[in-house]
Order: C-alpha cells, then sequence, then structure tokens
C-alpha cells in the first residue's frame, strides 16, 4: 500500500494475548507515551493515593482529636468534683468535731483538755492537729503538746459571709513545705478559740 503523503508513518497497534498480559504489566507501562518502570509505576500509585486519601485523613484526624478533646475536659471535671467534694468533705468533719468540744467547753491548755484535743483529732481522720488558739490567731498548745510557729498566709470567712465564727485560713508550719488548711473556730466574747489542721 503507498505512504500517506504527510510523512508520517501510521500507527500500528498490537494485540497481544491474555497469556502475555502479565509479563507486559510487569516489565513496564506506558503514561503519555512515555515508559514507566514497575518501581516508578508503584510510587506513583502510592503518590495518588496519598493525595486522594488526603482529606479524609484530616478529617479523621480532627475528629479524633475532638474526641480526645472532649475526653480530657470531662476527665478534668471529674476530678476536679471529685477533690470539691472530698474538700467539702473534710472541712464538714472538722467543723463537726470543733463545735462539739466547743460546746465540751475546751477552752484551755489544761492536761484534760489537750486530751481531748488528742481524741477528737483520733476520731476524725481527716484532721491532723487540733489546737487551741488565742483570739489573734496564735497557737497556745496541741492535741501533740508540741507547737510549732505558724505564718498565716489567707483568712477568711467559711461561709462566705462575715459575722461568722468559722474561718477558713492557708497556714505554713515552721520551716516544713507546702501548706495547710486550718479550720479556726472563734471562742465568744474574744476568748480562745480552736483550730483543726487538714493537709492542703
Amino acid at each position: 500500500l503507498p505512504l500517506p503523503q504527510s510523512g508520517h508513518r501510521p500507527e500500528r497497534t498490537f494485540k497481544l494475548k491474555r497469556a502475555f498480559s502479565p509479563v507486559v504489566h510487569f516489565a513496564g507501562a506506558w503514561l503519555c507515551g512515555v515508559a514507566v518502570s514497575p518501581k516508578r509505576k508503584l510510587v506513583l500509585a502510592m503518590a495518588t493515593g496519598v493525595v486522594l486519601a488526603g482529606p479524609p485523613v484530616a478529617a479523621l484526624n480532627l475528629w479524633l482529636n475532638g474526641i480526645a478533646d472532649r475526653q480530657g475536659q470531662e476527665e478534668l471535671e471529674t476530678s476536679a468534683r471529685r477533690h470539691i467534694t472530698i474538700g467539702e468533705a473534710r472541712l464538714n468533719r472538722a467543723v463537726g468535731a470543733l463545735n462539739d468540744l466547743a460546746a465540751r467547753g475546751i477552752d484551755s491548755c489544761r492536761p484534760q483538755h489537750i486530751d481531748m484535743l488528742r481524741q477528737a483529732t483520733f476520731a476524725v481522720p481527716p484532721v491532723k492537729e487540733i489546737s487551741l488558739v488565742s483570739p489573734d490567731g496564735r497557737t497556745l498548745c496541741t492535741d501533740s503538746g508540741i507547737s510549732e510557729a505558724r505564718k498565716v498566709m489567707s483568712s477568711e470567712p467559711l461561709n462566705g459571709t462575715a459575722g461568722g465564727d468559722l474561718l477558713l485560713e492557708v497556714i505554713r508550719l515552721g520551716e516544713r513545705p507546702g501548706q495547710w488548711v486550718r479550720v479556726r473556730k472563734l471562742g465568744p466574747n474574744l476568748t480562745n478559740g480552736l483550730a483543726a489542721l487538714i493537709p492542703a
């Protein structure tokens, strides 16, 4: 047959039998007229997969991060509520012990009064020490007989309103590290009062 006048050879197509197809794919692939090796073909396929999977993966990560943030916030709130509940229970027990001692007339450092302070401390586990305090807040004696220097860091009404007979204070004990919570019950008519120490 005569060749076309344009000077280009006619494209010839070949159709291989199915049995030879795996060999051809293994040997290489054609992409836009360029031979592509199997290794490069695999790299291209992986790159294409990453591009296509990028947005779903990013959305999944955002969703998982959101769940983690919500769970972390819930755990913090649960922990805070638990600590508040425990703290309130400790304060209530300390106040109960101080009210009971005040009702029994404990207002001095006499041995029998110190012994009653000691018994109250043992009966109320959250309380680590019960002491007799002067109207200005100085510690006069304790259930153990040992009185370290105390520095009041802060003091405020326990119920949040002025005029009550209960104070919530933060103090330091001598040279010990850390701070302690002190529940202080004022004595009537500027007499001696009572105080209970609770770990902060």
